[in-house]
């Protein structure tokens, strides 16, 4: 048969075609690949558990799609109907992205809707390319996670069954949100109960006492 029987025969056909590769130097490649991967997924896990505890530690918001195209980051306005940029796009679930960060990288990461898949995979991997430093050359949705973060957060909606996106937005809101009786502001000036009286809170006392001609 001369068509790929998968999309990861395809991928080494079309590698070794553009660049001459052995099998055997492909095998060599991919088992550094994976040994730098072992490596590297101790940050992942330490986000992976914090989801699969319900305490996100990211950061996460939707943005206007069309102006982060253009290298703008542009939330919606008060109404929610367009977006605060000049241009005032239109802010529908067609036309805006997720973005997300972590602790970890602190970088702003899209994260794409869960694959539409009759039967999801037993866990999501690394695109190849975005894992080896490339862009991704896939034509069409690429199934495999472009980032850290989206690999995340696929296997989350996986494993609690979410597949909107807005679902998930309004489950990390809430989770944000302090809890009954925590008071979210500081205890200015405060220790033990007992108000802590600053040097400046007798200023304007004693300049009165100055200037009225009583003793201090």
């Amino acid at each position: 048969c001369f068509y790929a029987h998968s999309l990861v025969e395809l991928q080494v056909w079309m590698m070794q075609s553009k660049t001459g590769i052995t099998h055997e130097a492909i095998v060599q490649e991919s088992k550094k690949y994976w040994q730098n991967l072992d490596s590297a997924t101790h940050g992942a896990q330490i986000l992976s558990n914090q989801v699969k505890h319900g305490s996100l530690n990211l950061k996460m918001k939707f943005v206007c799609a069309q102006c982060w195209r253009n290298g703008q980051v542009s939330e919606p306005d008060k109404n929610r109907k367009y977006c605060s940029a000049k241009a005032r796009h239109p802010w529908t679930r067609d036309r805006r992205v997720m973005l997300v960060m972590s602790n970890e990288r602190r970088k702003w990461n899209t994260i794409r809707p869960l694959p539409a898949k009759k039967q999801a995979p037993l866990q999501f991997d690394l695109c190849n390319h975005i894992a080896s430093g490339k862009k991704c050359l896939y034509v069409g949705n690429c199934s495999f996670a472009h980032s850290q973060e989206e690999r995340e957060m696929w296997t989350y909606m996986k494993e609690n069954g979410i597949q909107d996106m807005e679902q998930l937005y309004e489950m990390w809101l809430k989770s944000q949100k302090p809890e009954k009786g925590e008071d979210p502001a500081p205890q200015a000036n405060k220790e033990n109960g007992k108000q802590i009286h600053m040097p400046t809170d007798y200023a304007e006392v004693t300049v009165s006492q100055r200037s009225s001609g009583y003793p201090e």
